[in-house]
């Protein structure tokens, strides 16, 4: 006779529910134990150049000696930086390990004046120099958690007014990689204005109008810290935008600024010959657009006026 060996039934319970458990843990995310980063680029104008055209070919982020690819472009992005003075661009979305991250490469192509370039109000078009760009990357420090099951949205706000440098009078200019900033994107908002001379009621065009935001967390008028949050150009002419949005010329905006609860910002504008405007006591929620207001007696939100300076 064969015979036949048979579990208690306690013991097959207890299988069942072992398997039962470790499905469950899988379901969760316990095996893949990865997330979601979201690469944002924004932009601060600067006044004496027409355009700043740069050719994205790959983005990754490094961890544990090891390189993430978030997004490839075979073809090459190509994209104009003073067009994201108002507004962001995707660079790249990806699943990603989970983790602390220390590093942001982006390739850039400056193979030919084509691909990667600065043109003047002139229409003269100059080379654009990448240190490193299409071999090892524009290198950007950051560190940041990719945390397990969730996401990430980091902005990487350029000022081109100190990531374009010209080279001497060679006409080439070159990237500066410290001048990008690192933002996390959930966790900020906006400030918005617009700048007019205070005898004429017209924008200034003849001269540049440096919008500048401090930390002040005490209010007194004086900046927490030696380098400012952000910092920007009022336009001197009327812009339309990618998405159709028309801008006056006097318009700013500030993006990625973080939200800090329980601090505030001081807001500094100015530009040469004229006096200095500031306004302290500016709280900016995540995901809000603060607009300012140049004179807070009227119902109406007005324009900061600059006073020529006597």
């Amino acid at each position: 006779m064969r015979s036949r060996c048979t579990l208690p039934v306690s013991s097959l319970f207890l299988l069942v529910l072992i398997a039962l458990i470790a499905a469950g843990c899988a379901l969760v995310g316990g095996g893949s134990r990865t997330g979601t980063l979201s690469l944002y680029l924004t932009d601060a104008p600067v006044d004496d150049l027409k355009e700043v055209n740069v050719t994205i070919t790959k983005v990754q982020v490094h961890r544990d000696g090891r390189w993430e690819v978030v997004r490839e472009y075979p073809e090459g992005l190509t994209v104009n930086l003073l067009d994201l003075r108002f507004q962001d661009l995707l660079l790249g979305k990806a699943t990603l390990p989970a983790g602390a991250y220390t590093q942001i490469r982006l390739y850039v192509d400056d193979s030919t004046v084509e691909r990667s370039n600065v043109v003047d109000h002139s229409g003269a078009v100059w080379p654009l120099d990448v240190p490193s760009g299409p071999q090892s990357g524009l290198k950007i420090h950051h560190n940041f958690v990719v945390p397990h099951g969730g996401a990430v949205h980091l902005l990487l706000d350029v000022n081109v007014r100190k990531f374009v440098v010209k080279s001497g009078a060679s006409g080439y200019y070159r990237m500066n990689p410290t001048a990008i900033r690192v933002v996390d994107k959930t966790a900020a908002g906006a400030v918005t204005g617009r700048v007019l001379d205070a005898e004429t009621g017209e924008p200034i065009r003849h001269t540049d109008v440096v919008v500048t935001l401090w930390r002040d967390d005490d209010r007194n008028g004086r900046p927490d810290t030696l380098e400012p949050v952000a910092e920007t150009l009022a336009l001197r002419e009327d812009v339309i935008g990618e998405d159709g949005t028309f801008r006056p010329a006097g318009s700013f905006q500030l993006n990625g600024v973080p939200e800090r609860k329980g601090g505030s910002y001081l807001l500094q504008v100015t530009a040469e010959g004229y006096a200095p405007w500031e306004r302290t006591g500016i709280v900016v929620s995540r995901g809000t657009i603060v607009e300012i207001d140049g004179e807070p007696s009227t119902s109406a939100v007005d324009p900061i006026l600059l006073q020529p300076a006597p």
